[in-house]
């Protein structure tokens, strides 16, 4: 990436987690593994979410943290 500042143009090399819109493209694309990747809105289709440490096909889910809070107010269950 490049910018104009004071008159003199400053590169940067994009750094894992950087998000972009690509304007010719029209789509929001995430800096991962030396690439712009799309970025996939559609968390429906995924089979497994791990936050901080792996999921596995028994904890699809898998969270590791210090602290969580997890919410079901109003859903009817207990």
């Amino acid at each position: 990436m490049a910018l104009r500042l004071d008159g003199a143009w400053i590169y940067i090399e994009p750094r894992t987690g950087w998000r972009g819109f690509f304007a010719a493209q029209g789509q929001f694309r995430v800096f991962s593994s030396g690439e712009w990747r799309a970025r996939c809105d559609d968390h429906s289709a995924l089979p497994m979410i791990g936050v901080n440490t792996s999921p596995d096909a028994v904890n699809r889910l898998a969270v590791a943290s210090d602290a969580s809070l997890f919410g079901h107010v109003g859903t009817g269950t207990s």
